[in-house]
C-alpha cells in the first residue's frame, strides 16, 4: 500500500462541501488521480448521489463517464468516497460502500482501490482537521497507516501545501458566503443534464490562492 494519500484542495473541498450541502443524507462521490508504489494522490473529487447510493446501474454509467473524461490525463477512477447519515454519525464504512470499492477495484487500472469514509464527528466549522479515514479494498477492517496530506501533483512528483490552514479558511469561507449551493452531483446532472457535475467552477474557488511549499 502506499506510504503517502495526497488530496489537491479541490478534492478535499469537494469531498467535504458535498455532505454540507446533505447533512441529512449520506453522499458519495468517486476519487479521481493516480498511484504509485508510494503515493496515492487525488486530483478531483467527483460527487455522484445524495440519495440513490444503493443504484448499482447508475454507478456503472457514472463510473463508464469520469473514467472516459480523466484517462486522456492518465487519470483513472482510484475509490470512492462517503459519508454517514446523518452528518454527525462516526465514520463508518458501509457493506455497500465496500462492496462498491471492491467493484472499483476489480476494473481498476491499478490493484489499490481506496474507500475514504468522510469523519463525521470532526466537522466543525473551523475545518482544521483532515476529517477522512481511508480504508484499502485489499482489507476494510482498519483504517490504513499512511499519512494523510493535501497537496499538488507537478510533473510526477507531489508537493505539500505550505499553509495547511489557508485550506481549511478558503473553505470556511465558502461555507459562510453558501457557495455550498455550488455543489452539483451526478445524481442532480441525470435530473438536468445542464448541472455539470464535474464542478469547475467550485474547482477553481477552491484552489485559489492556496500555494505549495518551495
Amino acid at each position: 500500500m502506499p506510504e503517502t494519500y495526497m488530496f489537491s484542495p479541490a478534492a478535499y473541498g469537494k469531498l467535504l462541501l458535498h455532505a454540507f450541502k446533505h447533512p441529512s443524507q449520506a453522499v458519495s462521490g468517486l476519487l479521481v488521480g493516480k498511484v504509485d508504489a508510494k503515493v496515492l494522490y487525488v486530483h478531483e473529487a467527483v460527487p455522484l448521489f445524495h440519495t440513490y447510493s444503493q443504484l448499482m446501474p447508475m454507478l456503472e454509467v457514472a463510473l463508464k463517464q469520469v473514467n472516459a473524461i480523466f484517462e486522456k490525463d492518465g487519470m483513472f477512477v482510484l475509490g470512492l468516497y462517503s459519508s454517514s447519515q446523518p452528518i454527525t454519525d462516526k465514520a463508518t464504512a458501509t457493506p455497500h460502500s465496500e462492496k462498491i470499492v471492491k467493484r472499483i477495484a476489480d476494473g481498476s487500472a491499478s490493484t489499490c482501490a481506496v474507500l475514504v469514509q468522510l469523519v463525521n464527528s470532526s466537522f466543525k466549522p473551523s475545518c482544521r482537521d483532515i476529517a477522512l479515514k481511508i480504508y484499502s479494498a485489499s482489507d476494510m477492517t482498519k483504517a490504513v497507516s499512511g499519512s494523510i496530506k493535501l497537496g499538488y501533483l507537478y510533473d510526477g512528483l507531489t508537493t505539500e501545501i505550505a499553509d495547511k490552514e489557508s485550506v481549511s479558511e478558503r473553505l470556511c469561507e465558502l461555507l459562510k458566503q453558501q457557495k455550498v449551493d455550488l455543489v452539483v452531483d451526478f445524481e442532480s446532472h441525470l435530473d438536468n443534464v445542464k448541472n455539470d457535475y464535474m464542478n469547475p467552477e467550485l474547482s477553481l474557488l477552491l484552489s485559489e490562492g492556496i500555494v505549495p511549499s518551495n
